[in-house]
């Protein structure tokens, strides 16, 4: 199935990067014969065994636990964070002053002291008899803490786009919701694609 995606992908970005250029074709191919070789060694090496001895539940350690927090804190971060930053630049002083104080509240504190925070202090403010399972309030206090740093880099994109776009969505009779989601929240987006894998990065590095 993941090569029958990858061929698929690659099939479909066929006219786009490889262009008509013979050359340039075959260097595609080659780049989708070395995705195909990388996959298929990632998968043997998934499935063979493994003669590392560990003391987890599996042979992988803490690798399962990595990437579930990596994938959940960007999945989880994400809209809050478009949504801290999209607070924070708009003109209603409630909206932005709780913005800027969670952006720069939370972002004055190291990560480390939110992961205590997770496990020892969180618990406590729950009834006895609630308990969590697994690693829910690790992975909901990442998410917490990515979003104030992935606001930032949102609100940058958002400064970015000149105040004509505005203007003209307004002239075209565009509600607020309008002109957020169909013009200056795309172009900011895309204006802060680096940012934002490097913010991807970062939350798979801190886990």
């Amino acid at each position: 199935r993941l090569l029958l995606l990858l061929l698929a992908l690659f099939a479909l970005g066929g006219p786009t990067f490889a262009g008509a250029a013979r050359r340039t074709s075959t260097r595609y191919v080659v780049v989708w014969g070395g995705a195909v070789a990388l996959t298929v060694y990632m998968m043997l090496l998934a499935v063979g065994e493994s003669v590392v001895q560990t003391q987890n539940e599996t042979v992988y350690g803490g690798f399962y636990l990595t990437w579930i927090l990596a994938i959940g804190g960007i999945a989880l971060s994400f809209p809050l964070g478009v949504i801290l930053a999209l607070g924070r630049t708009s003109t209603m002083p409630i909206f932005r002053l709780l913005s800027t104080f969670y952006i720069e509240f939370v972002r004055g504190v190291p990560l480390i002291t939110w992961l205590l925070v997770a496990v020892v202090v969180f618990p406590i403010l729950f009834p006895l008899g609630v308990d969590f399972v697994g690693p829910v309030q690790v992975l909901l206090f990442i998410a917490l803490f990515s979003a104030a740093y992935l606001a930032e880099n949102v609100r940058g994109g958002l400064q970015a786009i000149s105040r004509g776009q505005t203007e003209a969505a307004n002239a075209l009779g565009m509600t607020t919701l309008q002109r957020t989601v169909f013009i200056t929240l795309p172009q900011a987006l895309r204006a802060v694609i680096p940012a934002l894998v490097g913010q991807v990065i970062a939350i798979f590095k801190d886990t």
